[in-house]
């Protein structure tokens, strides 16, 4: 130090004023831009938040330094107070605009569980609830509320002096991270008129629980003809429910069929052939399903009652599929070598064909046996859903390319069509019968 500034310094220090050496407290070097020093304004915080999340996203070894200072805090009373509420604001905020490039409350928190983890999915989820008590769309479209209603919290809270502070800092700051660099997606419209007799009601709910509750045992036992039972039975309530309701419309005569259209997220591996398992169920329900490549999911439209029949029944029959293609354990060929993929690729794609055949067969019997009960004026509103489902995907997709799925393991196809045949996978076995549980 030169002899000027030592000189400055003891002047300092008979005068009363603080030495800066002495009184500064050490903290992490934080890169370029405003450090605590730079004052303690709101705008301070959020600007430390956003360069935080986004070293956070790119390397989490660069984000060392400035995680230290988030979690450390301004060195006031308050301080880590201060940068919770604007951690909080920060993922917030991220809402509106990821909405705005067509993500969905249950895609974004689905999406979060998976690259992240389930405490980031618990922020996330406090968050999408947070935002809706500001937000109209709530108040306006049920099956954005529903979806508000379905993302699970948990127990979240963002406490400066709870234990896991210095790890849920984290947690937030990824999470911002991730929800500020995800790409557009097509943005998926609710119809433009609906009956108001055809709202989903607390019956409506009582009914799909019922199915999910019956759903969720086929898949837990060990037993197969306890499994068959279960999902007979929730198919039987499903296909009685949305038969009465699509019956209610034609009554009413509302209109033509309007189509909704929802995504449905695949995990790997073996997307495409879990893929055409979805297009088979989408298609013996009256809706349509096209795979995105790349992007982790189909999209499926119809009608509402037909589209939550479709997601039902795919997940608990892939649930059902996955339980006996890993039973089948490991395959090697005559060298030794593995052929555990091929073989369950196999399976899958053999599992799906079959489940298409019985479908459409089954579906032929349910169309007959409705008409019979109803009267043939609900065959016009069953065709109506179909063709509005097709009109939905020619209008978001226009042209389509066909995609090939190959199968080429004997052994796995074999397997896969004999699981198809033991699963009750067809939709409408019966129309008539008990309708409770």
């Amino acid at each position: 130090m030169g002899k000027q500034n030592r000189q400055r310094r003891r002047e300092r220090r008979r005068n009363g004023g603080p030495d800066s050496r002495q009184q500064r407290p050490e903290r992490p070097v934080v890169g370029p831009g405003p450090d605590w020093d730079a004052g303690l304004e709101v705008g301070t915080v959020d600007r430390m938040v956003a360069r935080a999340a986004e070293a956070v996203h790119r390397d989490w070894a660069q984000a060392d330094a400035m995680l230290a200072t988030l979690v450390a805090g301004p060195p006031v009373p308050g301080g880590r107070q201060l940068v919770a509420r604007r951690l909080t604001v920060a993922l917030t905020g991220q809402l509106t605009a990821v909405w705005e490039r067509g993500w969905q409350p249950s895609e974004l928190h689905r999406l979060t569980r998976r690259r992240i983890g389930s405490r980031a999915a618990a922020a996330v989820a406090a968050a999408i609830k947070d935002e809706s008590r500001r937000c109209a769309r709530s108040a306006t479209d049920p099956a954005w509320a529903r979806q508000v209603a379905s993302v699970d919290a948990g127990r979240w809270t963002l406490d400066p002096d709870g234990p896991s502070w210095a790890g849920d800092v984290a947690v937030v700051l990824a999470a911002v991270g991730l929800v500020a660099h995800l790409a557009p997606l097509p943005r998926l419209e609710a119809p433009a008129s609906h009956d108001p007799r055809m709202e989903a009601s607390a019956h409506n709910q009582r009914i799909l629980e019922k199915v999910r509750a019956l759903l969720a045992k086929a898949e837990s036992t060990g037993f197969p003809e306890e499994a068959e039972a279960f999902t007979s039975k929730a198919q039987e309530l499903l296909a009685r429910h949305n038969i009465d309701r699509a019956a209610v419309a034609a009554s009413a005569s509302p209109g033509p069929p309007q189509a909704s259209v929802r995504r449905v997220w695949i995990d790997e591996p073996y997307v495409n052939a879990k893929s055409l398992l979805l297009q088979v169920v989408a298609g013996a329900n009256r809706c349509r399903a096209v795979r995105c490549d790349g992007r982790g999911f189909s999209t499926v439209a119809g009608h509402d009652d037909d589209l939550d029949t479709v997601e039902l029944l795919f997940t608990s029959l892939l649930v059902q599929a996955t339980t006996r293609m890993t039973a089948a354990g490991a395959r090697r060929d005559q060298w030794g070598r593995s052929r555990t993929r091929a073989f369950r690729q196999s399976f899958l794609v053999a599992y799906a064909h079959r489940i298409g055949a019985r479908l459409r067969a089954a579906a032929e019997t349910a169309t007959t046996a409705a008409a019979e009960e109803h009267g043939h004026d609900l065959l016009p509103v069953l065709a109506g859903r179909r063709s509005a489902a097709d009109q939905a995907i020619d209008a978001m997709f226009g042209r389509l390319a066909p995609a090939r799925v190959t199968a080429g393991d004997h052994a796995g196809w074999v397997a896969g069509t004999a699981a198809a045949d033991l699963a009750s996978l067809t939709v409408a076995r019966r129309l008539t019968g008990p309708s409770g549980v």
